[in-house]
């Protein structure tokens, strides 16, 4: 029953639903880590060529999607600990493993530095947050009630959650279901700035929890049987039990329907509108610029390749040095983000494709100012 009731809540849970069809890599790096950890305690426990390969397998390309899901080495060395004790260290296995998933995330982040050093197109050296975010009452209220509590856990969810890590504290069989949740933690404290501005950054927590919370609901009359509560307060924890278990299905349907209302969603249909535009009239080997405070949904509709500019930093010069890059169009769907001065600069000097008070598309070819001194279009 625990682990039925588990694969239902993570099922339906509504970031789970949600962000499973969104492009982000949340739920190939969710499935790549559940893979992971299954593999690698079969083959503790089983071993196995087979075993040994798809789990290095599920662990390489977990790291690979999603770095800090190194932070999960923690459970796999509590069963390491658990079947090898201290000579787990001289399990050339173990060893073999490390190497294989760990070497291909080195040379893939050397990788990506050198390209930060040519073309900033890749992130930067790994930093830790500072340390007043460590001090700031608004981080733990952010990440641990708004997000995981109210919307990972989804209230109801957050009070099983922890009935069950009360229940199960002291049980043995659930000692790498704790490790598993406390390294996931750890991840969130590693990466506390960006885990409290992307509210997917503590999707990982609802695997864990949701077996928690499987068992918590499938053992909750048994325990008031067993402490022998009688009369009026059994009647009473029966009453708030069956509320509680019955609302979990229907603030999911809730949530997840609210997401998909016309109303939530009529603010990004301008992005997928001028992507079609874009994918329809632009050539298809042109880069472009998309304009948008988030993230790449510009160049996701559009289908092109290019750069994402946040409209917060979009100015003359950073478009200039893209078009000198190789940027042959910039689109926005945020125009009254962007500085005025940056899009009559662009709507003077460029030929406007469409402008629309929704979108603006701009085609970055030869400037008119240099067009009219005679100088071509190598300059910015």
């Amino acid at each position: 029953m625990t682990a039925i009731i588990a694969l239902l809540f993570y099922t339906f849970n509504p970031y789970i639903f949600f962000f499973s069809r969104a492009f982000q890599p949340e739920s190939t790096m969710l499935f790549l880590s559940i893979t992971m950890l299954y593999f690698f305690s079969e083959w503790i426990d089983k071993e196995g060529w087979w075993r040994f390969a798809l789990m290095t397998l599920c662990a390489t390309t977990a790291f690979l999607v999603k770095i800090p899901t190194i932070c999960l080495g923690l459970p796999l060395l509590y069963l390491c600990l658990r079947k090898y004790k201290i000579n787990f260290i001289l399990q050339w296995r173990l060893w073999l493993f490390a190497v294989i998933s760990l070497v291909p995330i080195i040379l893939w982040c050397k990788h990506s530095s050198y390209l930060k050093s040519i073309n900033g197109l890749s992130w930067g050296n790994f930093y830790l947050s500072s340390f007043s975010t460590y001090i700031d009452p608004h981080f733990y209220m952010r990440v641990f009630f708004t997000e995981i509590f109210e919307k990972d856990l989804i209230y109801v969810g957050g009070i099983f959650f922890v009935l069950g890590i009360v229940f199960t504290f002291k049980n043995k069989e659930f000692r790498f279901i704790h490790y598993w949740l406390l390294a996931i933690i750890a991840f969130f404290f590693i990466g506390a700035e960006k885990t409290a501005h992307h509210t997917y950054y503590t999707i990982p927590i609802i695997a864990p929890a949701s077996i928690l919370i499987g068992y918590a609901i499938s053992n909750s009359i048994k325990l008031i049987t067993a402490y022998k509560i009688v009369g009026i307060k059994r009647v009473v924890l029966l009453a708030v039990y069956t509320l509680m278990v019955i609302s979990l299905p229907l603030i999911s349907y809730h949530k997840i329907t609210g997401r998909y209302k016309a109303k939530r969603l009529e603010k990004d249909y301008p992005i997928y509108n001028v992507g079609k535009i874009v994918d329809k009239v632009i050539p298809k080997n042109d880069l472009i610029i998309g304009g948008l405070w988030g993230g790449p949904e510009i160049l996701y509709y559009s289908n092109r390749k290019g750069w994402a500019m946040n409209t917060i930093g979009c100015s003359i010069r950073s478009i200039e040095n893209l078009r000198q890059k190789g940027a042959k169009y910039f689109v926005t769907t945020a125009q009254e983000e962007i500085d005025g001065n940056v899009l009559n600069y662009l709507k003077n000097e460029y030929e406007t494709i469409r402008s629309t008070d929704e979108y603006l598309i701009v085609h970055l070819g030869n400037s008119t100012s240099s067009l009219k001194d005679g100088r071509g279009g190598n300059e910015g």
